[in-house]
């Protein structure tokens, strides 16, 4: 019986002691999309979906629609299309990183990673993946910049 209590005394003082993980770090992470094209929020959604790392918690197809989102949602990651209507993705990353702060902004482009990255970087993105890249680099990517 002593041995009971006193296994159940150490089990608990682990668990007090142990370290909370935050959010952004304990897959799956919870993420939002946007870009205006539907089928390309579509084979996002299946990519990560497929990866298992990942869970899509809301959609949007503009800047401004974006910013409400990540207010309300405060994802891990959110997927950032840079060419929308309404509001771009240039316009909207400053503002997507002040109503969600703790969330990793991730630009994903169809425009030339070697000419617009450091702008990206600049605005506060994790990072820059070009549309059309390979899956399985998209995925690398992603969990690289979860992990970091």
């Amino acid at each position: 019986m002593r041995a009971q209590a006193a296994s159940g005394r150490v089990a608990m003082a682990v668990l007090l002691a142990a370290p909370e993980r935050s959010r952004a770090h304990a897959p799956p992470w919870r993420v939002v999309l946007v870009d205006d094209t539907e089928d390309l929020r579509f084979i996002l959604r299946r990519l990560l979906h497929a990866a298992g790392s990942f869970k899509v918690e809301a959609e949007a197809d503009n800047g401004a629609a974006a910013i409400d989102v990540a207010r309300r949602v405060q994802p891990d990651l959110l997927l950032l299309d840079l060419l929308m209507p309404v509001m771009d993705g240039w316009q909207a990353l400053p503002e997507i990183r002040r109503a969600s702060p703790e969330t990793k902004i991730v630009v994903v482009s169809g425009q030339d990673k070697r000419v617009m990255e450091s702008r990206a970087l600049s605005l506060g993105a994790s990072a820059y993946i070009e549309k059309g890249m390979a899956s399985s680099d998209i995925i690398a990517t992603l969990r690289r910049v979860m992990a970091g």
